[in-house]
């Protein structure tokens, strides 16, 4: 049986692994999805950059908020808020508005 901080470091590094494929995920299914949906260029870098632009806005966000209301708290907002936007890519992924919110949702959740 694991003692309590060694389940807490289980969990932080499950959850940074998951964290992880997210980032490497989408670079590779945008080939197939681009070219399933008809996308461009123009279009795939829009989705590919929109993780980007959530990350580096929630940096700020994420470190006002762990003193305000702990650290538990906003790894709680943060796992549960990338875990929704994972879920949600295979239904936005017909419309590309749709798919870079979500990535969009997904670098906020992680960057917390």
């Amino acid at each position: 049986m694991l003692t309590k901080p060694s389940h807490t470091i289980a969990l932080c590094s499950i959850a940074n692994f998951i964290n992880a494929a997210d980032r490497v995920i989408m670079p590779i299914a945008i080939v197939p999805m681009a070219d399933e949906y008809n996308w461009d260029l123009h279009g795939q870098g829009w989705v590919l950059s929109s993780f980007a632009v959530g990350y580096m806005s929630s940096q700020v966000f994420g470190g006002s908020g762990s003193k305000k209301y702990g650290g538990k708290a906003i790894l709680l907002i943060s796992v549960l808020l990338w875990s929704f936007s994972t879920l949600m890519v295979p239904f936005c992924a017909p419309s590309i508005n749709l798919l870079i919110f979500s990535r969009v949702l997904l670098g906020l959740g992680e960057g917390l």
